[in-house]
């Protein structure tokens, strides 16, 4: 079909990185977080093809634009985040392979946590 992938070139032996896909609600947790704990944010991350354990990477990069849903076949707009991993820990080394992450952001209050997005959810019903 017209705009299908027909071929993918990678360095298996080169740096590998880890492509993060943010909602845009989300971003702005990480980018405080930069602000007061530094811009190289510990990311953990989940590989499927290797359910042995987590392994950890370093934030390198947010991007400095949103992607539209359209764009990125997600339901919202999402920021990348690009991550440095190493690729020692993979098992499997397959280019595009899919990975469940999470940025260490710092500690937060129990209440944001359980209740911020019930919280922010409210406020943009009642405020706009």
């Amino acid at each position: 079909e017209r705009g299908q992938a027909l071929l993918t070139v990678a360095d298996l032996s080169g740096p590998w990185q880890l492509e993060i896909a943010v909602p845009e609600d989300r971003i702005g947790h990480v980018l405080a977080a930069q602000d007061s704990i530094g811009p190289n944010l510990e990311v953990l991350y989940l590989l499927p093809a290797a359910p042995t354990g987590e392994y950890a990477g370093q934030v390198r990069r947010v991007a400095s634009a949103t992607s539209p849903p359209a764009a990125t076949g997600e339901q919202e707009s999402i920021v990348t985040v690009e991550a440095d991993i190493d690729a020692d820990d993979l098992y499997n080394r397959r280019p595009g392979a899919a990975a469940r992450a999470k940025i260490r952001c710092g500690r937060r209050p129990l209440g944001i946590v359980w209740f911020g997005d019930a919280w922010n959810s409210l406020r943009a019903r009642l405020w706009f």
